[in-house]
This record gives C-alpha cells, structure tokens and sequence, in this order.
C-alpha cells in the first residue's frame, strides 16, 4: 500500500493501519509527481493507496495503471484547536468532495468502523518498503521486515535513553527511514510526545521549541518529522498516560493516541 502524505496524524494512523491489515507500507515522497509515482506502482506492484487530498492529482491518473484503490484524507479533519501558530494552507484546506471510481475519502472510510480479522503476519515477513532516492538509476525498494523494523526502533530508544517525558520536535519526513523510526515509531514505542511539523518553517520550530521547553523537563530535536504549522501529536502508549510503549502493529492504540491527541 502506498503511504503519500506529509508528516500528519494521518500518516501515522494509516502506517499502522497497513501494518494491521497484515500488508505492506511502501512510503513515498510527497514531492513525487505522476511519472515518479508510477514506478513505485509498478516495481512494489501495490494496488491501493493512501493519499493527501493536496497530492491525489499526482496519484488520480495511475488508477488507470495498477492501482484498484485510493484513500485520500484531509489534514484538517485533525485540526481540531485554534492556534496563533502558522498553519499551512494547504493543512487547513477543508475536505474536498471526491467521487471518482475507486476513490474513497478517509473520513468515510473511518465512519464504516470496519474491524480487521485475526493477524497473519509474523516477524520475517515484509513489514515495509521505503525507496532509495534514485541517483544512480531508478529508485529501488529495500524490503525490511517486522523483525528488522522492530529492532531499529527499540535500539534506538534505548541507545537515546529516550522516555516517556521527552518531547520530541519532528523535523525529518515520515517517508525515510530515520524519521519513520526515530520520530513516529520510537516515541510511540517510549510513549513520549511527538510535536509534529508537516513541512519545515523555522519560525514555527521556534515557537514549538520554546513551548515544548517550558511544559516538559525534555525536547529532543528528533532527527525526523517535516514542518509548516504545528501539530502536537501526544504519543502516549499503553494505557494512554505516557506509560509504557505500544507494539508495532498495535493499530487500536495508534487510534486511541490519534484520537486522544492530535491538537495545534
């Protein structure tokens, strides 16, 4: 399934979602136009695909080519708070009517309340697919597994001595590995905060770091995440009080902490 979105809530849930439908998440740049898109299409062979409303005119003409099914969400169906932060146009954007064929919007998809079946996937099998950037041919697939995802994540937490207190500032895309593992998967994991920058803006960061600074004893500048207005999404695992962590594929908990805390 492929996963083309800014840094958002909504990639985060629909990361796990993937995870939880026992298929595979194969992220894309969001700086992808059409002719890029359609190799990932073609050499990951996915069928459906989870997109930004502000993108879905890149990913619309593959429907034609590969893809059976697209999922185009709004971000601002997670803004839920005024803010005096900066927020991006193109986040605060109301949710557009889509009726192409094979075009579900998020929102409904969510208001089916679809409950998955039992979980197939065990840890050899292939948990995620990002792709190399290109620079010596076309992009190539790296296939990790759940068990390679797994062990990045919790090394890194562990070697960063991260815990549940720690703010982190999200300021690499979701969409590599380093922002995918050290700022959404491993705060979630520890249970600690993620303040999350769609697309970078220095003034923003700012704020947030001065904010982030005064509320908790910690802010990491995580090595992750892409800004442009803030959102401040509270990772809290386990039981949803900052203790303890989630496991990888714990597609109910990710809910609970998108619901319980996507705010500006």
């Amino acid at each position: 399934v492929l996963l083309f979105m800014q840094d958002s809530p909504q990639y985060v849930i629909g990361y796990y979602g993937i995870l939880r439908a026992d298929a595979v998440v194969v992220p894309v740049n969001p700086m992808n136009l059409a002719n890029e898109l359609r190799h990932y299409v073609r050499d990951s062979g996915a069928s459906v695909a989870l997109v930004a409303q502000e993108l879905y005119a890149q990913m619309q003409p593959l429907l034609a080519e590969g893809l059976r099914h697209i999922v185009v969400a709004a971000y601002s169906d997670y803004l839920k708070q005024p803010t005096d932060l900066k927020v991006p146009e193109f986040i605060a954007a109301p949710r557009q009517a889509i009726d192409d064929a094979g075009v579900a919007l998020w929102s409904d998809a969510l208001a089916r309340n679809l409950r998955p079946g039992p979980m197939t996937a065990g840890p050899d099998d292939l948990c995620v697919m990002p792709y190399t950037s290109g620079t010596t041919g076309q992009p190539k697939g790296c296939m990790h597994s759940h068990r390679t995802a797994m062990h990045t994540l919790i090394a890194g937490e562990y070697w960063f001595n991260m815990k549940p207190d720690t703010v982190r500032l999200a300021v690499l895309p979701f969409f590599h590995v380093t922002g995918m593992q050290g700022s959404m998967s491993g705060p979630l994991f520890s249970g600690a905060t993620v303040v999350l920058l769609p697309r970078w803006d220095r003034e923003a960061a700012a704020q947030l770091i001065q904010r982030g600074c005064g509320e908790r004893d910690r802010l990491a500048l995580g090595k992750d995440g892409a800004g442009g207005g803030g959102i401040d999404l509270h990772g809290r695992g386990g039981d949803g009080k900052g203790e303890g962590g989630i496991g990888l594929q714990d597609a109910i908990t990710i809910n609970r902490v998108a619901s319980n805390g996507p705010h500006v």
